[in-house]
């Protein structure tokens, strides 16, 4: 199931939590030379998917978002013991780039970061009885038009995806 939202404004209550979030998405080479006196505002636009299965049958389906995390095996298969996705901005694989895994199961949280290769793929270990998101997020500063039509100063783009696993 996919799911895109519109472009939602975003004004940061003060400059370091703008600072906080971006060194966090690895991109702390885009506030080098920026005015830290001045709120950061921001449109971001997510792009959400979610893995259903009542088998171990999976189909691989068509990139049809802008940004995604696209599965290129199955989380419900029993024999994955690891599941492996892209990332993909407008068809292109993002390369080298991180993405957050975040995971729940019963009584803990977990956090951890995976870079992808080359081709834009990586990999999580599966564990039974856990909800997985997987996100990706990249940032940039708007450019002159953007910056006219949505009012704000930077652009984020949220890619993520959910599953659970149990095999029950």
């Amino acid at each position: 199931m996919n799911y895109e939202t519109n472009y939602s404004f975003l004004e940061y209550d003060t400059y370091d939590d703008f600072e906080k979030f971006i060194k966090e998405q690895n991109f702390s080479h885009l506030i080098e030379n920026i005015d830290k006196k001045k709120i950061p505002t921001e449109n971001y636009k997510r792009f959400s998917k979610m893995l259903i299965s009542n088998s171990n049958n999976f189909f691989l389906q068509k990139n049809n978002l802008d940004y995604e995390v696209v599965a290129l095996n199955s989380p419900f298969d029993r024999r994955n013991e690891y599941f492996e996705f892209r990332v993909i901005e407008r068809n292109k694989p993002l390369k080298n780039f991180q993405v957050t895994i975040f995971s729940k199961d019963g009584d803990n949280f977990y956090k951890d970061y995976v870079k992808t290769n080359p081709n834009g793929e990586g990999k999580i270990r599966l564990f039974e009885n856990r909800s997985y998101l997987i996100s990706a997020v990249t940032v940039k500063k708007a450019s002159l038009l953007e910056k006219l039509k949505l009012k704000s100063e930077w652009i984020s783009h949220w890619a993520s995806m959910t599953f659970y696993l149990n095999y029950n």
